[in-house]
């Protein structure tokens, strides 16, 4: 029981970390691609 717990949260964890991970790296890549619009 209290293993499988914490193999939930584990992945819940990893789960949230990339999703900080990806929406920080999608704002960044936004913010270039809307900087290369404005140069051109």
């Amino acid at each position: 029981m209290l293993q499988s717990l914490f193999i939930h949260l584990e992945r819940d964890f990893f789960v949230g970390f990339w999703w900080v991970l990806g929406s920080r790296f999608r704002v960044q890549g936004s913010g270039l691609v809307e900087k290369g619009k404005g140069k051109s």
